[in-house]
């Protein structure tokens, strides 16, 4: 039976202890760690010794309770913090009582002590799990399985009072039937419910235990509205008649818009999932790797790329990107967005051949011709155009043709020009302007302009040359033609 008694005080790490009130000596005995002495299951001291191992901010609270239940005959009971044999404090429970001599004066204290530190702790985590309720900022409720409300905590006073309800009543008609669903069911229910100008979100957990309910809600409102503005933004995006999509850097398409649909014949259920090379066999302008570090050195880049649609034929696009940070749950993205530009390069490249080809012609031409580009610069001019001029054709060559006519003169002839490319019914212009030639002197010339039409608008001028010699009668002058039958 000793042996029974002595195992189980190792087990619950306890001590049996006696004061000696006249001496003050105090012995105690344990089978488990020591409290104050490693160096064996017992123990003995002076009160002193034994008061030292106590923490130095409890000390004066477990004096004043032992000396009251000596003063008083009583039992007593006090917790503390104890210093072990490792140095580090652990809170104990001693428990005592005085017991006196045949004239009923004290004689000796005697108890236990029995450690407490796994037990202090675990009631600090009851009692912030206590707490948890009452302070959660947000609303906490429990009811019965009919909607009964039992408890809620403080955050939900001012919301039971917009939905008119309180403990004891039940909870508003929208609420029931999550909350017996859940419960009939034993698996959590979700509810999202608007309350006044404010939505939340409801986690309904059942307790069927212990029959109630206990709702956990969440004001959903910020993010409600911030999902609005995404969606918003989502929608212009459909609208744009833009090929948009987003992909991973790993180029994994996770966002198709109706725009990519319709420029690249792929469906958004085609593309999701895919990756951008695969679907659309991309050719860069320069290497990939290049590109990222662009990204992710100023967040954008654009530039022109060569895709592939679905029939195969190939497109050109204007392509520019936007980076979005990765960070948290999120990886780095590309959102990308093209435009078509295979006929603009066409029509360029078509133009600039034609441009090339009557270039050559004017070059090679025996008549005084010249062709000035939407700049008024020299773009080609004949021999004998550069003759009349007195300049060489590799001096005129990217020359602005007003550079040629004297300061004071040079207003009049932009104007004239101005006025007959913004002239929606002239085809034809002549001008007599004084040209300087290379040598300083100064020729009246006679500049008949007619417009070069390309892709809609003017591209410049093709001009033909007349010399009318070192003086005119008259002053300079800009004579109107007649538009074409």
């Amino acid at each position: 039976m000793r042996l029974l008694l002595l195992q189980a005080m190792q087990s619950v790490k306890l001590r049996v202890w006696s004061r000696d009130l006249k001496t003050g000596i105090v012995r105690m005995w344990s089978t488990g760690p020591a409290m104050v002495d490693p160096g064996g299951s017992e123990w003995h001291g002076s009160i002193e010794d034994t008061y030292a191992a106590v923490h130095p901010e409890d000390v004066e609270r477990v004096r004043r309770v032992v000396e009251e239940a000596i003063a008083c005959g009583s039992d007593f009971r006090v917790e503390m913090r104890v210093r072990g044999s490792d140095g580090a404090y652990a809170w104990s429970e001693a428990r005592g009582h005085v017991r006196t001599n045949a004239q009923g004066e004290p004689q000796f204290l005697e108890g236990i002590s029995l450690l407490i530190d796994d037990l202090k702790r675990s009631e600090d985590i009851l009692q912030d799990i206590a707490r948890f309720p009452q302070e959660n900022p947000s609303p906490v409720w429990r009811c019965r399985q009919d909607g009964t409300l039992l408890y809620a905590n403080p955050a939900s006073h001012q919301l039971l009072e917009t939905i008119g309800t309180r403990i004891g009543k039940p909870l508003p008609q929208s609420f029931l039937g999550i909350v017996q669903e859940a419960f009939s069911s034993a698996r959590n229910q979700m509810l999202n419910v608007q309350i006044g100008e404010q939505d939340f979100s409801f986690q309904v957990v059942p307790i069927r235990d212990l029959s109630y309910v206990n709702l956990y809600g969440r004001d959903v409102t910020a993010q409600r509205k911030a999902e609005e503005v995404v969606q918003r933004q989502a929608d212009l995006i459909e609208l744009s008649p833009d090929a948009m999509f987003v992909r991973s850097l790993d180029g994994y398409i996770t966002f198709w818009s109706k725009g990519a649909e319709k420029l690249y014949g792929y469906k958004k259920e085609e593309a999701l999932g895919k990756t951008s090379q695969e679907l659309l066999v991309t050719t860069l302008p320069e290497p990939f790797e290049s590109i990222v570090a662009t990204l992710r050195k100023g967040g954008q880049w654009s530039g022109e790329l060569i895709h592939r649609r679905r029939d195969g034929i190939l497109l050109t696009v204007q392509s520019r990107w936007l980076l979005r940070p990765g960070g948290g749950e999120y990886a780095e993205e590309i959102f990308e967005s093209n435009v078509d530009i295979t006929e603009r390069k066409r029509m360029e490249e078509e133009l600039r051949q034609s441009e090339e080809r009557f270039r050559m012609l004017i070059e090679t031409s025996g008549e005084p011709v010249a062709i000035l580009d939407d700049a008024r610069r020299f773009a080609s001019i004949s021999q004998t155009g550069a003759q009349i001029l007195g300049w060489s054709r590799a001096v005129l060559a990217g020359q602005e043709s007003g550079a040629l006519i004297p300061s004071d003169e040079r207003p009049m002839f932009e104007k004239a020009i101005d006025d007959f490319q913004h002239s929606a019914e002239e085809n034809l212009a002549i001008l007599m302007t004084r040209f300087t030639r290379q040598d300083g002197s100064r020729r009246w010339i006679e500049s008949e302009l007619s417009p070069i039409q390309a892709g809609g608008r003017a591209r410049g001028f093709m001009v033909r040359l007349r010399d009318l010699g070192a003086y005119l009668p008259v002053g300079p002058g800009y004579h109107k033609g007649q538009p074409e039958k």
